[in-house]
């Protein structure tokens, strides 16, 4: 049996993140069929206690603390690497790197962007890239949005750097996996090596459509907010929709960290808004939020790749209003599975055809949850990732 040493930028437990999730599930399917080390970093105390959640289906667990953001080190790395980067990067994991090509290790796969720069083209074995999104796009989509002309000139500048570096590690690898089908498009421009869609899933076991009869009035956004991503949705839906929002409804946010900024617009909100608002930063089981939800917004204006939220969302039987590009990359069609708008009146407008609406909610209840067994189980997606390795191997024979 192969071994696959799987790198990943976080311990990916617990499940309160997308790339976690990810990786968490993509290292679950892989043992199915291979043996699995796991490289991570981390940042907090507690890690053998959730590296015990692991242990079952990982052959072992090498844990590597990531730097503090103002490290003397990191800095140091800024001349050559976009921050991103430089954060991640750690002489020590390239040598236990290269210590596990020389043991025999089968395959090196990177998770995600914070992972690439172990990529190296002096590695003989089978070295596969998997992209949770397409970093420089984040980064640009937020400089657009930023009102702080110093902010936006950073990100704008950061999105340069970290566009070169992102097409110089899509070319080291010998396979990359993308989320959706516009992120495979986009880097197969730049590559000549197979570019494979492994969408991102969800747990259709875990995530169940709610038997209450009668839902909440509840508006449901959810969120890390350790993603800046996040932050501007949620900066938005606080500033610019939720005083159009009527009173018979309520706003919740849920979201780990929600950033000062956030909370500032929070009370401004409360203060503008004739609905009542809520943030919660500690919730338990998010399955919870789901079930006791009217309608889950998502208006993302910024980031790439698939959004877990939008998947759970339709998993657990709850109508969803998004943005395009929330929804992007996602094989919904609007007013089958999900309703799209993207300005805070069409917002507004899908709720409340939503909440007048029986036929088209039950609809959509039906629909997302019937898509979500059909094409987003990890099971399903487990069967395309062994495929992936399965023919990377036998190429590389």
């Amino acid at each position: 049996m192969k071994t696959i040493l799987f790198l990943s930028y976080d311990l990916p437990y617990p499940l309160d993140a997308g790339g976690k999730i990810r990786s968490y599930h993509l290292i679950r399917q892989l043992s199915k069929q291979y043996k699995v080390r796991l490289l991570y970093f981390y940042r907090i105390a507690q890690k053998e206690a959730y590296e015990r959640k692991l242990s079952s289906f990982c052959d072992e667990l090498i844990g590597f603390k990531r730097r503090p953001v103002n490290s003397l080190v990191t800095l140091r790395y800024l001349n050559k690497y976009p921050f991103p980067a430089a954060l991640y990067l750690d002489q020590s994991v390239v040598e236990r790197v290269q210590k596990e090509v020389n043991n025999g290790i089968g395959a090196l796969h990177f998770e995600s962007f914070y992972t690439s720069m172990y990529i190296s083209e002096h590695i003989s074995v089978p070295q596969i890239l998997g992209t949770e999104n397409i970093e420089w796009r984040v980064y640009k989509d937020y400089a657009n949005v930023e009102k702080n002309p110093l902010v936006r000139s950073f990100f704008n500048f950061e999105a340069r750097r970290i566009q070169s570096f992102e097409i110089k590690t899509w070319r080291k690898a010998d396979r990359c996996l993308a989320v959706s089908p516009e992120n495979a498009k986009e880097i197969q421009q730049y590559v000549d090596v197979p570019v494979d869609l492994i969408k991102n899933g969800v747990d259709t076991n875990y995530f169940e459509p709610s038997q209450k009869k009668n839902k909440s009035n509840t508006l449901l956004f959810v969120g890390n907010f350790n993603y800046i991503q996040n932050i501007d949705a949620a900066n938005y839906l606080l500033t610019d929709i939720a005083p159009r929002i009527p009173p018979e409804f309520s706003l919740r946010l849920v979201g780990r960290n929600p950033t000062a900024e956030i909370m500032a617009h929070l009370s401004q909100a409360q203060k503008l808004s004739k609905c009542d608002i809520t943030v919660d930063s500690h919730v338990e089981d998010i399955q919870d939020a789901y079930q006791n939800a009217f309608v889950l917004v998502a208006p993302l204006r910024t980031g790439s790749g698939t959004k877990f939220k939008i998947l759970e969302a339709l998993a657990s039987g709850v109508p969803v209003v998004a943005t395009r590009l929330a929804a992007e990359g996602i094989d919904v069609e609007h007013e089958k599975h999900v309703l799209v708008a993207d300005n805070p009146e069409s917002i507004i407008s899908c709720i409340q055809q939503l909440a007048k609406d029986r036929k088209l909610y039950e609809k959509l209840e039906k629909n997302g949850r019937k898509l979500i067994e059909l094409k987003y189980s990890w099971d399903a997606i487990g069967n395309d990732l062994r495929n992936v390795y399965e023919k990377t191997f036998n190429h590389h024979r």
